[in-house]
């Protein structure tokens, strides 16, 4: 077996243990049948959705870009820490 479809049957079965602690009324049986088929719909939407975004420019979300907490702490002493701390403060408290 290659590490790739070891990997690929590790992620099945984490997911079907997520859907059986979700809800433990179902059988194992069940929620391994159902991490199947979600990880096949899950193929097909990103399959359509490549298939879509073929030849066009792929635009990242607003929250991707770096903060400017990030560039007030540049080229400090511990400046990566003081980043972390400020931005976690900033997302908890809200900007």
């Amino acid at each position: 077996m290659s590490p790739e479809r070891r990997k690929d049957l590790r992620s099945i079965m984490l997911i079907a243990w997520d859907f059986r602690r979700a809800d433990p009324e179902r059988t194992f049986a069940d929620c391994l049948r159902g991490a199947w088929a979600w990880t096949r719909r899950m193929a097909a939407d990103t399959r359509a959705f490549m298939a879509r975004m073929k030849g066009r420019r792929i635009d990242f979300a607003p929250s991707l870009i770096r903060s400017p907490i990030a560039n007030t702490n540049r080229g400090r002493r511990y400046g990566g820490v003081a980043d972390h701390k400020a931005a976690y403060l900033t997302s908890r408290l809200g900007s």
